[in-house]
Order: C-alpha cells, then structure tokens, then sequence
C-alpha cells in the first residue's frame, strides 16, 4: 500500500504507560526503516501539528498508529483520528491494524460521517469480526492484517522466572473483571505495577519522575511540543517495552487479558492462557490467528484459566 520511496507521516507516538502500544510503535518505526519511504513527520497527538504536517509530507502518505480501538471505548485517540482524517481530505491515509469495536450509535455515526469523507483511506484490522465491522460501517478499503508487533520476531526471555504463575491483568475500561485466586505460586500485576520487583533502568525511572513532575494536561502539552520532545519519548517507549518483557518473564506461566502480553508471550515462548476483554478483543484475535499456538490456551474464566496454566506447568516441567 505504500509506494515505493513516498514521504511518509507516522502518527500517533504513545506518552502513557500501556507496553502494548509502545510495542506497536516500536514494530512500526522498525518496519518503515526497511521500507525505503522516507519517514519525514511523526508525533504523538499531543504534538500534532497541521501545519508542520502539511509542510513536511506534500502528498505523501499519513499512517495513523495501530493499537488499541477504533471506536468509543478510548475517546481521545478516535478523536485524534477522526482530526487527522479531516485535516488530510487529499492525502491517503492508512489506519495501521485496528481492532473495531463502537457502543454508542451516535459516536458509530459520527465516525461514519467523517471516515466516508475521505477517499484515500485504508483501514487496516486485525481480527475477522472487526473486518465484518469495518465492511459494514465504512466505505472505506479495508485489509485483514495481523498485529504489527509480530514484525519484532523471536525474543528471549529475560531473566530466570520467579513465580509459577503470573497474572498480568487490565485493570482499565476493557476490563472484563478478572481476578486471580490467592496463593503463594501466583502473582498479580499490570503493565504499570510490579516495579518494585524489578531493576527499573533509566528510561522508567524517568517516565515516573516526568509523571510526578507534571501532573496538569497543559503542563505536558507544553512539554510535548518542546523541540526534541517526541525523540525522548520514543526512548521511553523502548523502556516500557524492556519492562514489559521482564514482567512476562518472572511467570513460568502467565494468565493474561491484555492483547500485546499474549503476542509478546507467543514472541518469547513463554505458556500462556488468555482470558477475554469487555469488548472480545482477544476472543476475536485468538480465533483469527493464534489459535493453533501450542502454548497458548484461550479461557472462559478465572477459574478455567488457573487449570489451563497448572496444566501448562506440567508440560513445562515434562518438557
């Protein structure tokens, strides 16, 4: 989709604390270096600026970052994009993979509105019923197309596990409410949590010092449009996604609900059972692509996920 040694704009560069979207960013700018399109404009929303934009790419092509949602569940980044796809009407633009998932009609239609605007627009997903979703809502193109992180390839381990089983689980609006049983082989974390039995390097400690120090949106708004800003915060996504592979792996086992903790398990050969999201993300991945994975189980609840991680154990421990 991207002509050979167009100018290209990438959007969407995360300043949060979610792994997964930093993988993603990573596993893009990783891909565009091997592409031969040059990279002339990236930004977080906050940094974004029309104009500067508008100067740099002439007519090339605007990617807009994959990750979480297109839809209403994460108001800020769909409203980020739909601004984009109105600034940029001549431009094509293509939405890197996507899960699609609306519960408010009148946000469907407003989407609707401003996507079927644009003539030059890709929308690429990453699960079938989302392409469903996309086919029905939109007149745009649309493409199947696994999670970018995938392009990272085989990682390692890090470090020797240090608790049989580790739950790894959302605690945000995609939540469904999973919750561990007690016990001395499991632990409980999150992607933002679980610091304080790990080495953080430079690149956390700064993230939390930055969050401490700038607790108001204006204050970080300013900041983000600093020069140089948008280079430091691509450091900082390389941090959390370090942090996020130490955390997977103090769990012999890991349960998990959060999509890029089962793509970055699959990646380092880590067992693993996933457990759904409000919305059926993973449901809807696991069946499009992974669920052939031979140490990855898909599980209906919290109970049915510590029995799939013991029977992984064994495996692990026979194996």
């Amino acid at each position: 989709m991207l002509p050979r040694s167009s100018p290209v704009a990438l959007l969407g560069l995360p300043r949060h604390d979610n792994v997964g979207d930093s993988a993603i960013w990573q596993a893009e700018r990783r891909y565009l270096r091997g592409t031969g399109c040059p990279l002339v404009y990236l930004c977080s929303a906050r940094a974004y600026s029309a104009s500067r934009l508008r100067r740099r790419l002439g007519r090339g092509v605007i990617l807009l970052s994959g990750g979480g949602n297109l839809g209403d569940v994460w108001l800020d980044e769909q409203a980020f994009r739909e601004q984009v796809i109105q600034d940029f009407p001549t431009n094509p633009v293509i939405q890197l993979p996507q899960s699609i998932f609306f519960q408010d009609r009148d946000r469907l239609e407003n989407a609707r509105r401003v996507l079927n605007s644009h003539k030059q627009l890709t929308l690429m997903v990453r699960d079938a019923r989302s392409l469903m979703r996309a086919q029905e809502y939109f007149s745009a193109a649309t493409e199947l197309c696994p999670d970018v992180v995938f392009t990272l390839g085989p990682l390692p381990r890090v470090g020797t596990p240090s608790t049989e089983i580790l739950w790894l689980l959302r605690s945000d609006l995609e939540s469904a409410g999973s919750r561990p049983p007690g016990g001395r082989s499991r632990t409980r974390t999150d992607w933002n949590e679980g610091l304080s039995n790990l080495t953080p390097d430079l690149g956390d400690l700064a993230q939390r010092l930055a969050h401490t120090l700038l607790p108001y949106t204006w204050i970080r708004d300013r900041v983000a449009r600093m020069p140089g800003s948008d280079a430091l915060a691509e450091r900082f996504a390389r941090a959390r996604v370090s942090r996020g592979r130490r955390i997977l792996s103090q769990g012999r086992v890991v349960i998990t609900d959060r999509l890029h903790a089962h793509i970055l398990c699959l990646l380092m050969g880590i067992p693993h059972v996933i457990l759904d999201t409000a919305q059926g993300k993973l449901a809807d991945f696991h069946a499009t692509w992974t669920s052939g994975s031979p140490i990855t189980r898909f599980a209906t609840s919290d109970e049915d996920a510590e029995a799939k991680a013991h029977v992984l154990l064994r495996h692990t421990s026979t194996g």
